[in-house]
């Protein structure tokens, strides 16, 4: 990890705006359980794949990074209890229509656990249903399954 943290902070060195290489070294901080700096890295990368975006007029690279971004940033925001937060950070990018559907997938199942989380069963169900639409995996059928099953059982209340 060492080795992979050098090498992506000379690319930072080199291209300070890279939404790629924020996102990389993010996602790095974020494996390496540094909360603080991750959330650092994924509000740089965020401004920067949206300045990207803004340039490019909305073409699938720059969407596709946008939706990595966020779901990775909503990612660690869910995992730091702060789901409201999660909302409104995937929210803002949801559901990022020109991406590759392997990338909005992700996104999409953070605001499925996000509303699950803050008791909103209703839109937590829209976003599995959504995140499955994209290529959603196992792990979404199961939390749809299990979403409408309440979802029934508070309709019969």
């Amino acid at each position: 990890m060492s080795q992979a943290r050098s090498t992506l902070s000379e690319a930072l060195r080199l291209r300070p705006n890279h939404g790629g290489v924020l996102l990389n070294l993010a996602t790095l901080e974020h494996q390496l359980k540094h909360p603080t700096k991750a959330e650092g890295m994924y509000r740089r990368a965020v401004r920067a794949v949206e300045a990207d975006v803004k340039r490019c007029g909305n073409c699938q690279p720059s969407m596709t990074e946008l939706a990595k971004v966020q779901a990775n940033y909503g990612g660690l925001l869910l995992q730091l209890g702060r789901a409201q937060e999660a909302t409104t950070v995937l929210e803002a990018g949801a559901p990022w229509d020109a991406a590759v559907e392997s990338a909005r997938a992700p996104g999409l199942y953070h605001l499925c656990l996000a509303y699950r989380a803050l008791g909103r069963r209703e839109r937590a169900t829209l976003f599995c249903r959504a995140s499955l639409a994209a290529k959603g995996t196992a792990a979404v059928e199961a939390m749809l399954a299990d979403l409408e099953t309440d979802v029934e059982v508070d309709g019969l209340r």
